[in-house]
């Protein structure tokens, strides 16, 4: 039974989650591993293969968050995708927490690519819908391509949420337009956090006009 780097990866990361912090052993040899766990490797390499904006790291370890052991076809299951959200989304309650500064670096990467590919300044980011009208900054906030408080960096970006309450109310639920006060304030009293998404998106705005600055 032949298993692909990526298949090994995704178990290696299991294991990882399942030790909760504690040392472990990466898994090397692969030749005498079960037949259900071969299955549900296959499976979760076309889910994650799918959904590449899943961080499978967090994924694991959002499983393991209340409980010591679960096994790995749990993460096959609807209640592991509603465990990774609500994981996802209390680890945003710290906005200078390492792990929140390290998605708001990921995230300015995001965005300066997605504005390169479709030929869009990185202000009209903010502006720039998808086919069917909804603003795509929402849809990459639901997906976690992009974190919150980078998105508070751009000055309009509350009045733009506001626009679209309603859309956004119904692709990232009530709470989140219910919790943006809270992320504003996290944002504004920030120490780093905020000097890095603005500083960062000052960065983006230069070297996006040099590479456009007509010879």
């Amino acid at each position: 039974m032949h298993l692909s780097e990526f298949e090994k990866r995704i178990y290696n990361e299991y294991l990882k989650a399942l030790r909760r912090g504690k040392p472990y052993n990466t898994k090397k040899n692969f030749d005498k591993i079960d037949d259900e766990t071969f299955v549900c490797l296959k499976q979760l390499s076309q889910f994650f293969t799918s959904f590449a904006h899943i961080k499978i790291d967090a994924f694991f370890s959002a499983g393991f968050k209340d409980t010591e052991y679960q096994p790995l076809s749990f993460f096959k299951s609807m209640c592991a995708i509603k465990l990774y959200n609500v994981y996802m989304n209390d680890k945003l309650n710290k906005a200078d927490d390492e792990w929140v500064l390290s998605f708001v670096k990921e995230s300015l990467q995001f965005v300066y690519k997605f504005c390169k590919d479709n030929s869009i300044s990185i202000d009209e980011y903010i502006d720039y819908e998808s086919p069917s009208g909804v603003p795509w900054y929402a849809i990459h906030l639901k997906e976690f391509k992009v974190c919150i408080y980078l998105l508070l960096a751009f000055p309009m970006f509350e009045n733009k949420l506001m626009q679209h309450s309603d859309e956004i109310e119904l692709i990232m639920g009530k709470d989140f337009i219910q919790n943006f006060a809270r992320h504003r304030t996290m944002f504004v009293t920030s120490n780093k956090c905020k000097k890095i998404a603005r500083a960062g998106l000052d960065i983006l705005k230069t070297q996006t006009k040099i590479k456009h600055k007509p010879n």
